[in-house]
């Protein structure tokens, strides 16, 4: 098991790192552009971690429950802050492209996360591999793609990932914009003064 070093993956720091560099110049944006690859390269670290619970088993009764109360900790922390640099994202896209654009994205990004949690997990890919590499990603990346007519786990489980990401994070979300709910009416039909019940 290796929680921390997952945890401390730079994809909330390369979220900012694209949020501070896009309001710069032209020749900064390119840069952001850059940034948001890296980004999207070690994002399904942030989930990932929850699939190491894999290595919990009953066999080991003394440790069981610890091992599972601290994977699932750093699993939370590790979530917390992909969400978050997925929030920062989606924000620089619906200031350019639009609010259906933006969840547009978060969809594609939670996809994407999906099918990296299955080859980190069952493939045994890093994010760094597309780096040192490449040629083994695309030769492995091919056998995967055409393994899944005759595989439908291969396909369905990366699906399975993505709904957990994007369901998780829609839940977030709407959890932290409740304050931008409307106000209940008051007797009269009109909302309360936000000073008036503060």
């Amino acid at each position: 098991m290796e929680p921390f070093p997952r945890l401390a993956a730079p994809w909330f720091a390369l979220g900012t790192a694209i949020a501070l560099r896009w309001k710069e110049s032209t020749k900064a944006k390119w840069s952001a552009g850059g940034f948001a690859l890296g980004w999207l390269l070690f994002f399904p670290n942030a989930p990932y971690i929850l699939t190491d619970v894999v290595h919990v088993t009953s066999r080991a009764q003394r440790h069981f429950w610890p091992d599972l109360v601290l994977i699932l900790l750093f699993a939370l922390a590790g979530l917390i802050l992909g969400f978050l640099s997925l929030f920062v994202m989606q924000r620089l896209v619906v200031r350019r492209f639009g609010w259906v654009a933006g969840w547009g994205f978060v969809a594609a990004a939670a996809t994407l996360n999906g099918f990296g949690v299955y080859a980190g997990r069952f493939l045994r890919w890093n994010s760094w591999d597309v780096v040192v590499a490449p040629w083994n990603i695309a030769r492995e990346g091919t056998r995967w793609v055409l393994s899944m007519p005759h595989t439908p786990r291969a396909f369905l489980l990366p699906m399975l990932f993505a709904a957990l990401m994007f369901i998780a994070y829609v839940m977030l979300y709407g959890l932290t914009h409740l304050g931008h709910w409307p106000a209940q009416p008051t007797a009269s039909g009109s909302p309360p003064h936000r000073g008036s019940q503060e």
